[in-house]
């Protein structure tokens, strides 16, 4: 080992006091700058634990007596390089002159969501930490299929939001891939049930990652308003298939007497976004969500040149000019007076199923009304 990776910032003040890094195999060492003879900017490093860490943060023990008593007892001295720290030299012993002075404590109220912002930091994504609690049980487990359950309909709520965002062109529809809606599990840790979200795609040249802007949107939706008017309000820019897979969520939060929390972070943000979903919340606006029909209904709109219109059958075909794709469906209104080979807007409503083989997802278009163009 030649060289540490720092990736979380603890002191900050005229540069980097106290911070993390990692080893290549993802050691994380404590580095402290040592007080400098005029010669170079050097730390001293140690090898720490998470639960000395914890320790150190929650202000259980002062910084200098974790570098005292450095778990693995050896100390590296570490070199500011030009993308990482090289290590000049290791040491069995540690000159405490050198160390900062006794009594220097972390506050826990300054390091709440450490674990998250940490990990985004390390990882270089956007991380997500999904805490679900069943039944008031702490011993740190959940229904698997509920789990399940809940994952899936928490990813189709993040895929559903970004295309309602794109679809209301506050983000360039090309942003729609699966790529910057995908989280995979990374980990789990204790704290009632707690599942470790990881964005599939990378941040930009800005350090920003599309699924933030999603989560972003997430996050003002569930906002523990609980009147009636704010919560309309609020999820009617996102009616159809992202207020459905919300309102089965929260069904199953209610059903499985499960509260719910997600907290996440960037790599970019010094601060973790929480909300919070508990019982009472979930079930309030569930049914407020189911008695408005008009909420869970996907509209499409199709624009182009009709290729099949079969009145007695009620079925249409038309080659939607905006992506060049042929959509099929089923109609509500007669199409007797439908011109084939001329250009249309169709109003549809769009379902949703899901095939139980493959999983995917298979649209269904039912025509509500028609304009020649």
């Amino acid at each position: 080992m030649n060289k540490l990776i720092p990736y979380f910032e603890l002191v900050h003040y005229d540069g980097p006091q106290v911070f993390l890094s990692k080893d290549e195999v993802g050691t994380k060492y404590l580095c402290v700058k040592l007080r400098s003879d005029g010669n170079g900017l050097y730390y001293i490093a140690a090898a720490i634990s998470d639960y000395r860490l914890t320790t150190l943060l929650n202000g259980t023990i002062d910084l200098r007596y974790a570098m005292i008593h450095a778990e693995r007892g050896e100390w590296y001295i570490v070199d500011d390089g030009e993308d990482n720290l090289d290590i000049v030299a290791r040491r069995i012993d540690v000159d405490e002159a050198v160390l900062p002075n006794p009594g220097f404590n972390f506050h826990p109220e300054e390091f709440k969501h450490f674990d998250v912002l940490s990990e985004a930091a390390s990882l270089k994504k956007t991380v997500v930490h999904l805490i679900l609690s069943q039944d008031d049980n702490d011993d740190h487990t959940i229904d698997s299929d509920a789990l399940a359950d809940i994952l899936k309909l928490y990813q189709a709520i993040v895929k559903n939001v970004l295309k309602k965002t794109a679809a209301n062109k506050y983000i360039d529809k090309a942003f729609v891939a699966p790529a910057n809606y995908r989280l995979r599990a990374a980990a789990y840790s204790p704290g009632s049930f707690k599942l470790h979200l990881v964005s599939s795609s990378d941040k930009d040249l800005f350090g920003n990652n599309v699924i933030d802007q999603v989560l972003e949107r997430m996050d003002q939706l569930m906002d523990n308003n609980t009147s009636s008017e704010h919560v309309i309000s609020n999820f009617k820019p996102y009616a159809g298939h992202t207020v459905s897979a919300y309102r089965k969520l929260l069904t199953k939060l209610v059903d499985m007497n499960i509260n719910m929390r997600y907290v996440w972070a960037t790599p970019l943000q010094q601060k973790a976004h929480e909300t919070r979903i508990p019982f009472k919340y979930a079930e309030h606006v569930r049914d407020i969500l189911i008695s408005r029909n008009d909420l869970n209904t996907e509209m499409k709109e199709l624009i182009g040149i009709v290729e099949e219109a079969d009145g007695p059958n009620g079925s249409w075909r038309i080659r939607n000019s905006e992506d060049g794709k042929t959509y099929r469906g089923t109609s509500e209104v007669s199409l007797a007076d439908i011109q084939i080979m001329s250009r249309y807007r169709f109003t549809c409503e769009e379902k949703m199923e899901e095939l139980a083989v493959s999983n995917k997802e298979v649209a269904s278009y039912t025509l509500k009304k028609y304009q020649k163009l």
